[in-house]
């Protein structure tokens, strides 16, 4: 192979810290990695992700997923591939292990190194049966320190081998490679390095703002919480993560809003992901967004002061109202549809059978008039009612379970509501046909 190795990388990452240093022997073993979390990325764009696992109690450990196959004994690794790789990527932290990628020993004053992690190196091709041009690329990230020592710039958890490089955008076969691996003395002894704290004030002392101070505060100089008190009192509290602002909190502490709290969560994009606001009379109400857009919101009659337990209302990306289902104390489901800020339809469910009907629905016009309703009761009969204008034209009972004599009953009505004609079809197939005049029967 006479493709060319860079020079490694190195990234601070997320700093991690060990309080004993490496175990004695520091030269690990493929067993030793057992946990350590694997990413393959092929250059098709799949991804397989794979666990190291320690293969016997001493020495032999790896990893084999559907087109990787991946060992380590004493010296060199071994990785082969049936489908050419771009990438790997390997996490050692959860094998309570590092990467020690500088030459220097601890006797090197002027040299790079960590107490108790001898001399080490960096990625390295033993054999790649392939002739191959081009040139691999080896990243470090996560630097690790002794507790009490800044990080040296020597031990990472992290190792990702790009393979991009090569002329052939990655490798295929059988991979020889080396890189050298330390075992922490105690397992589990990797932890975050805890940020530096800082924080600073700023009072509106002449009174030119709408707010009275703020006090920001940063973890190893990046913004991470704004704590800003406004004159009327409310105080608005905004997280930050990776210096984009992540969460909002507004509290109302002078009393005068009708809510208590609002808090909002944001995306990278700076879009609201979700929104709880919580009202003085016990309510709650919990939003999700998409896109910034408001998809649904559910209220919650926490201090049982309404007639209802809760509703959820649904919004279309247009920020309208199409969905209101409502629950009621009594247990009955009401859910009314919209459309162009007009109701259309809505469905009454009596859930815990406190009437003698099982559904009741109703459809609506544009000016708000009914135009149809059905009614389904609990004996089987169903009832459906058309209207127009608003006034009831005709009425048809149906059957349904067989529970009378009768199959149906159509009643026509005129325009004043009133009662113009009735026709029953009975069981056995015969009819009886009425005539109406002011509601009484004529014939």
């Amino acid at each position: 192979m006479t493709a060319t190795v860079n020079n490694p990388i190195t990234v601070a990452g997320i700093p991690l810290q060990t309080d004993h240093g490496i175990r004695a022997d520091t030269t690990s073993r493929g067993n030793d990695l057992a946990g350590a979390l694997i990413v393959a990325t092929y250059i098709d764009g799949t991804t397989e992700n794979l666990t190291w696992a320690a293969f016997d109690r001493f020495t032999l450990g790896g990893a084999t997923g559907t087109d990787i196959v991946m060992s380590f004994g004493f010296g060199d690794q071994t990785l082969t591939t049936t489908k050419r790789l771009a990438s790997l990527k390997m996490d050692l932290a959860p094998a309570s292990s590092v990467f020690d990628i500088t030459l220097t020993g601890e006797s090197d004053l002027n040299g790079i190194n960590t107490p108790t992690s001898k001399n080490g190196y960096p990625f390295q091709i033993v054999s790649y049966d392939v002739s191959e041009t081009g040139s691999v690329t080896a990243t470090y990230s996560n630097t690790v320190s002794l507790t009490g020592h800044p990080a040296a710039g020597d031990l990472f958890t992290t190792m990702f081998i790009d393979f991009s490089g090569l002329a052939s955008g990655g490798i295929l076969g059988e991979l020889k490679w080396r890189s050298d691996i330390d075992t922490l003395a105690t397992a589990g002894d990797l932890v975050r390095v805890p940020p530096v704290v800082t924080t600073t004030t700023v009072a509106d002392l002449n009174d030119e703002f709408l707010w009275t101070s703020y006090t920001d505060t940063f973890e190893d100089g990046v913004l991470v919480l704004r704590e800003l008190t406004f004159d009327s009192g409310k105080q608005l509290d905004t997280s930050f993560t990776n210096g984009v602002k992540s969460s909002t909190l507004t509290t109302d502490t002078a009393d005068t809003e009708i809510w208590q709290t609002q808090a909002s969560r944001f995306n990278t994009l700076g879009q609201r992901t979700g929104l709880t606001e919580t009202y003085d009379d016990g309510r709650v109400l919990e939003a999700t967004y998409e896109g910034g857009i408001k998809t649904q919101a559910t209220t919650t009659d926490t201090l049982n002061v309404y007639n209802w337990a809760s509703f959820v209302d649904t919004f279309n990306f247009d920020k309208e109202l199409v969905l209101r289902a409502r629950t009621f104390d009594d247990g009955r489901q009401v859910d009314t549809t919209y459309a162009d800020g007009l109701k259309t339809s809505q469905v009454i469910t009596d859930v815990p059978d406190l009437f003698n009907w099982v559904t009741f629905a109703t459809d609506y016009d544009t000016a708000g008039r009914v135009t149809g309703q059905t009614r389904t009761y609990d004996d089987g009969r169903v009832l459906e009612e058309t209207f127009e204008n608003g006034t009831k034209t005709l009425a048809t009972v149906t059957d349904v379970q067989d529970a009378y004599r009768w199959e149906s009953q159509v009643t026509t009505f005129d325009l004043d509501g009133n009662v113009v004609s009735r026709r029953i079809i009975f069981d056995d197939g015969t009819e009886r046909n009425f005539s109406f005049m002011h509601d009484v029967s004529i014939a």
